[in-house]
């Protein structure tokens, strides 16, 4: 009984929250309006070397 108490108390997990907030005005932002504008748009930010590695 003491066992499966501790088994049911590493499976409950507290809250997480991950928040990003950008520093660039919304303005200044490349607008994208179609699938090719964002195509464009990592391809040319991200590193053609190291792509397959990100997700």
């Amino acid at each position: 009984m003491e066992e499966s108490m501790k088994s049911i108390a590493l499976n409950q997990v507290a809250e997480v929250e991950l928040r990003y907030k950008s520093k660039v005005k919304a303005s200044e932002r490349p607008k994208v309006s179609h699938s090719r504008d964002a195509y464009i748009i990592f391809k040319n930010t991200w590193d053609e070397n190291k792509i397959e590695l990100q997700e």
